[in-house]
């Protein structure tokens, strides 16, 4: 399984740190997709910080929405998840490895 925004080495420590998971909803049983936590169209970059895992349903309803609202607004919200996506932010940050560089186009 590989991320056409980040290298493939970055996706697949992303999958990890989340536990095969959805960012958002904890889903585990079905497959995932990456997700812009601030997504393009708000300008959000291709790196590792702003990519997570999520499942099919959660990314097409967070679509542009922050995705603070967006997670404590689901009805299973979880503190653990939301602090999660904080620490991978904050790890990603301070590694700064895993961004694909893609040439002007």
């Amino acid at each position: 399984m590989s991320c056409r925004y980040i290298e493939d080495h970055a996706w697949l420590t992303c999958l990890a740190y989340f536990n095969g998971e959805c960012a958002y909803c904890g889903k585990s049983n079905e497959p995932l997709t990456a997700d812009h936590l601030v997504s393009k169209s708000q300008g959000g970059p291709d790196a590792p910080e702003n990519i997570v895992p999520a499942c099919q349903h959660c990314n097409e309803q967070k679509a542009d929405k922050d995705w603070r609202d967006f997670i404590m607004g689901l009805s299973n919200f979880s503190q653990a998840r939301m602090n999660r996506i904080f620490d991978w932010r904050r790890i990603c940050r301070q590694a700064k490895v895993g961004t694909k560089h893609h040439g002007n186009h």
